[in-house]
């Protein structure tokens, strides 16, 4: 509901870190009553924890929840800017998530902000936690693939496939969104052959409208190598249309251009 998107995006925004405050205050008001009530501290004491962790554990579904409704906004409408604004929203709550520092550096990337998104995603290198979650993970390999030189990008996608067959829960959709990210890797390094429909099969498949924008792109950009220009200049019109703020509607606009 409207509504309850509205409060959770006020709360966490703008009250989260007080109310975990008094939530503290009220926990230890509860645990020195309740060592007077009973004998013993260990049953107060873990009374206490319980009662802290169950507000952060709340805070952080209702986050995730706020995520998941923004990143669905993106997917349909492919404007990056709301889900940036909320994800440097929570930073500022949360400066060491690693979840909202990597899909940060993800806006960035689709904004064309190349610079920015390398020095967001360099902060989370290493960290222990990215690879910890399936979605953090894909869009960190996927993304520092994109900022690399097509000679070393391939490195990062090694390093997703290693990880993705440690993997039990998600392993399938892992693997399967980096195959497409290989796709992709190798039209940049300049190869071609059997990508048409490969590159085809994705956009059939593509669950929301970002995705169609990006398969589109990708396959102008191969009809473009292969010399079939009426062919490339049909999706990078769905591109120009469809692709809002993402920078590749940008792109797929000069190159229009250069072909008249």
């Amino acid at each position: 509901m409207e509504w309850e998107a509205a409060f959770i995006r006020r709360w966490i925004l703008e009250r989260a870190r007080v109310g975990a405050w008094i939530w503290m205050g009220l926990g230890l008001l509860g645990l020195a009553a309740a060592e007077m009530l009973y004998d013993g501290w260990q049953l107060p004491l873990l009374l206490f924890w319980v009662w802290v962790i169950g507000y952060m554990d709340v805070i952080s579904i209702l986050t995730i929840k706020e995520l998941r409704h923004q990143m669905a906004r993106l997917d349909q409408t492919c404007d990056p800017a709301p889900l940036l604004a909320w994800c440097r929203s929570v930073l500022r709550q949360n400066p060491g998530s690693t979840r909202y520092r990597v899909y940060e550096g993800f806006c960035l990337l689709l904004l064309g902000r190349e610079v920015e998104a390398l020095s967001t995603l360099e902060q989370v290198e290493g960290r222990r936690k990215l690879w910890r979650q399936p979605d953090s993970f894909l869009l960190y390999v996927a993304c520092r693939s994109d900022l690399s030189d097509p000679g070393t990008a391939g490195q990062w996608l090694e390093q997703g496939r290693r990880a993705a067959r440690r993997k039990w829960l998600g392993r399938k959709t892992l693997e399967k969104a980096l195959r497409e990210q290989e796709l992709c890797l190798a039209l940049r390094q300049g190869q071609t052959e059997g990508l048409e429909g490969a590159m085809k099969a994705c956009l059939e498949k593509a669950s929301s409208l970002r995705l169609r924008v990006a398969w589109h792109y990708e396959l102008g950009q191969l009809f473009r190598a292969l010399g079939r220009p009426e062919e490339a200049a049909e999706h990078l019109r769905f591109v120009a249309q469809y692709g809002n703020r993402l920078a590749i509607r940008s792109r797929a606009e000069e190159l229009l251009e250069l072909g008249r």
